[in-house]
């Protein structure tokens, strides 16, 4: 019996890990450097375009550099290029782990 239920919380704790590993986030909640994949842009109109024609496309790797005092302007690392965005756009990009 002792057996079985270790194997049990064994299995849910994997399936826990798994799931923070893909757990998805916005842009502006990455860290500082950390490296993410884009999974998901909700954008519309001529902003999605001028996004996608920055490169932030599904699959794309990104960063954040930096950002302002206030949380407002993010610096993003795209492809070796700096771009700033506003919070409103990086809420509105969805990004997975690495």
């Amino acid at each position: 019996m002792m057996q079985f239920a270790s194997f049990f919380i064994k299995k849910q704790l994997i399936k826990i890990i798994i799931i923070c590993i893909n757990y998805s986030m916005n842009l502006s909640e990455i860290k500082l450097n950390k490296v993410a994949r884009i999974s998901r842009v909700d954008l519309h109109g001529k902003v999605l375009k001028r996004i996608v024609e920055l490169g932030f496309c599904q699959d794309s790797v990104v960063s954040v550099y930096a950002v302002s005092p206030k949380k407002k302007v993010y610096l993003v690392d795209i492809g070796g290029d700096l771009v700033a965005l506003s919070k409103n756009v990086c809420d509105k990009i969805e990004v997975t782990n690495g």
